[in-house]
């Protein structure tokens, strides 16, 4: 039923990807392959807390581990939230001086490294 909720070609890459993750292939994603999907497709931190609430959310039918439905349903819901923890984390990475503003510097720093342009000084 999930299966409708999705075009083809997004149900093609989410089974890819489910299938990449699912190391054991036994057709659920228990805490650790979702670790180690961290580790492989995202380049952001992780935490173990973070994915057992991610697994809580989740995981519909309370077995500890994520099913190909709960995964489809979990991704068509949280495209939203995964671009917005992107944003976040980018934001994170250009502001330095952790002040929740990026400067012209940081951003300088963080598009040219340390070059002396002068078109960042207007």
């Amino acid at each position: 039923m999930v299966n409708h909720f999705a075009a083809e070609d997004e149900r093609k890459k989410l089974m890819k990807v489910f299938e990449e993750l699912d190391e054991d292939k036994n057709g659920f994603l228990d805490k650790e392959e979702i670790i180690a999907g961290y580790k492989k497709f995202n380049m952001l931190e992780y935490d173990r807390n973070e994915v057992n609430e991610i697994i809580s959310r989740i995981d519909r039918n309370n077995n500890a581990a994520v099913d190909y439905s709960e995964f489809v349903i979990a991704a068509i819901n949280k495209k939203k939230l995964l671009a917005k923890k992107n944003l976040e984390a980018t934001f994170k990475m250009i502001d330095k001086d952790k002040s929740k503003y990026i400067t012209a510097d940081e951003l300088k720093e963080f598009f040219m490294g340390s070059s002396d342009d002068k078109e960042w000084d207007d």
